[in-house]
């Protein structure tokens, strides 16, 4: 069979032709003739074709978009997963197929040399590896080839994150002054705001005597942290048994919803003890047994409860409104720690899955990376088989409730942004803008999690929405409702390349569900009983 099957209208042949001469000079085998041998059927020769290929090319042009056969051999490829798109003409794709980039070949002369023919090449490359060699003849320019190839490729890598961080300098920009009061209001001691709000709200005159029932307040409420420290014992993973025990009871000590406060000074006190309170029992993680002897990943409960889900704090991006109130029905637990190499290569090696590349970083204990959220499905499934337990992605909801952890603030420490708390562009720590950290590197939330703030990006289950207009109250995944785009499905956290801006808890990106990149990892979920 051979590596590129071209999909294209009968009446476009004549412009087809200059690619797959370009194609074959990579030494690639390329199926295009449509002619039948007498004797034989389409299914026999075309379908076989397709169906045993390395990667469909399908070219889109005024007649291939019209025509279902194109149409039918492009599905095949996309069900595949190894189609690659092409632009003959500046067309719109059909419906299904618009997610999915395209090569833009529209200005395109038949040269190899081309800067768009070896971005396609490139592209292939992806699929199919490296490109063979040239033919007898070529072989003296060969080497220089297949190194404009890598290195284009790797130039296109580094041109998309340059994307994504100049993307975050234009939003940086636009908030302008809101960012500056965030900025101004994080600078203030926790005591100053609140003086501040009593001034606003009873005028200079009550101020001095606000500031000693706030004294005399805030002794009352510390008493207990003042008194002398007692050691405390460490808290050592659960077994399977011991979790499951204190899984059942969970339900029992589940806190009612807050309840809608009055405003004021003393009100905000009690309101921010209350939330802090819904975390008071955290540390309690388990690991599940495989069937293998071997240990599941290390998972954290988290208890019931309701908070404020979005950009609380204010001056945040659009598609972080409006602020809602989301009530977690009932605890679930979540992975202490991102996915591990360690954790997916061995459900790859038990199913005989390709390894995800590490990017020469190393694996072991490093987030794993370069998997697509189709890909941490497939793992999830094979690990809830091997478990007898449901695992899941986190819903948007669920991860912005464990990663806040009872804050309300940009970040899980606070308002103002702290070096040394993660791996960023700028963050202050050795793998900045490099490459990931290991996983635990930093310090974790109120619950115990690790690298909610940067190091990888974490799929999660929900489709993506422009903004939280009618979103779920009730924390489920939030698909196809009020135009969900589902080929596009959240990513949570911010990465090792992008600036603090993304690590705040209510930041939101999108990704192509079926796209894998070396900022891209993910964080698991369990149902409880």
């Amino acid at each position: 069979m051979s590596d590129i099957f071209i999909s294209y209208a009968s009446e476009d042949l004549e412009r087809v032709l200059p690619l797959v001469n370009a194609l074959e000079k990579t030494a690639w085998s390329v199926f295009w003739d449509r002619t039948i041998p007498a004797g034989k059927t389409w299914r026999q020769v075309i379908g076989a074709e397709i169906q045993g290929c390395r990667t469909v090319i399908v070219v889109w042009t005024e007649n291939s978009v019209n025509s279902e056969w194109v149409q039918e051999e492009a599905e095949i490829g996309r069900r595949r997963k190894i189609l690659v798109p092409v632009l003959l003409d500046k067309v719109e794709p059909p419906f299904g197929f618009g997610s999915i980039q395209a090569a833009n070949l529209v200005a395109w002369r038949g040269e190899n040399a081309s800067p768009a023919f070896n971005r396609l090449v490139a592209d292939i490359a992806a699929v199919l590896g490296p490109a063979p060699a040239a033919m007898k003849e070529q072989e003296g320019t060969d080497a220089e080839l297949l190194g404009s190839l890598r290195s284009d490729a790797e130039e296109r890598r580094t041109a998309e994150e340059d994307r994504l961080r100049e993307q975050e300098r234009e939003r940086i920009v636009a908030r302008g002054a809101n960012q500056r009061r965030v900025d101004l209001r994080s600078e203030q001691t926790w005591f100053q705001r609140r003086l501040a709000l009593v001034r606003r709200l009873y005028g200079p005159t009550m101020a001095s005597a606000a500031v000693a029932v706030l004294i005399t307040f805030i002794v009352i409420l510390r008493w207990p942290t003042l008194q002398p420290n007692k050691e405390t014992a460490v808290q050592a993973p659960l077994t399977s048994v011991e979790s499951d025990k204190l899984i059942s009871a969970a339900p029992e000590k589940q806190m009612e919803a807050p309840k809608e406060m009055p405003q004021g000074p003393v009100a905000e006190l009690k309101q921010e003890k209350q939330i802090a309170t819904q975390f008071s029992s955290v540390g309690k993680t388990f690991r599940d047994r495989l069937k293998s002897g071997t240990e599941g990943p290390e998972m954290v409960v988290v208890p019931a409860g309701s908070f404020q889900m979005g950009n609380v704090e204010g001056g945040g991006e659009k598609d972080e409104t409006p602020v809602h109130a989301v009530t977690i029905q009932k605890p679930f637990a979540i992975g202490r720690y991102e996915g591990t190499f360690d954790e997916y290569d061995q459900f790859a090696k038990a199913t005989n899955r390709k390894l995800p590349a590490d990017q020469g970083w190393g694996r072991g204990h490093r987030p794993v990376i370069n998997v697509s959220w189709e890909d941490v499905n497939a793992y999830i499934k094979w690990l809830s088989e091997q478990t007898g337990k449901r695992y899941r992605l986190p819903t948007e909801a669920d991860w912005e409730y464990a990663a806040r952890a009872g804050k309300e603030t940009a970040y899980w420490w606070g308002n103002d942004f702290i070096k040394g708390m993660a791996n960023c562009n700028g963050c202050g720590s050795q793998w900045d803008n490099k490459q990931t950290a290991p996983v635990g590197s930093f310090k974790p939330n109120a619950l115990g999690l690790y690298d909610t703030a940067g190091n990888v990006w974490e799929w999660v289950e929900d489709c993506y929405h422009e903004n939280f207009a009618g979103a779920p109250s009730d924390g489920r995944a939030w698909l196809k409702e009020k135009e969900g785009q589902c080929d596009l499905r959240v990513l949570r956290g911010g990465s090792w390349n992008n600036t603090s801006w993304s690590l705040r808890s209510p930041y939101r990106f999108r990704y192509d569900l079926v796209r894998r990149n070396d900022f891209i990892g993910f964080r698991l979920a369990q149902d409880l009983p």
